[in-house]
């Protein structure tokens, strides 16, 4: 899953080696069909096909 992960966040143009503990967080989450609760939902806008976001 890290790796379907990986490749969104760095499709969108994002820097996933700055964010390695955000997607490693992400991942478990999709992993286990859990929604991603946080405070910066923007974020996250280029993993939307892969898990939920929810703001906090």
């Amino acid at each position: 899953m890290y790796g379907r992960v990986f490749a969104a966040a760095r499709a969108a143009g994002q820097s996933s080696r700055a964010r390695l503990a955000d997607l490693l967080i992400a991942s478990t989450a999709a992993a286990n069909e859990l929604p991603l609760y946080t405070r910066n939902p923007s974020d996250f806008a280029a993993l939307k096909r892969i898990l939920k976001v929810v703001k906090v």
